[in-house]
């Protein structure tokens, strides 16, 4: 079975420059628990 996670609403302490680190740091956790893949909705990032 494949894994999928969508975040749909996130704010990020921060943002917009804590963005890429933030999602770099989630990304390697979701790949290491097997999440096949992992969506962000653009534009959320940052309210």
């Amino acid at each position: 079975m494949k894994l999928r996670e969508y975040l749909v609403s996130v704010t990020l302490p921060g943002a917009p420059p804590s963005v890429g680190p933030i999602v770099s740091v989630v990304g390697r956790a979701v790949d290491e628990a097997g999440v096949a893949n992992l969506s962000l909705m653009e534009g959320m990032a940052g309210e």
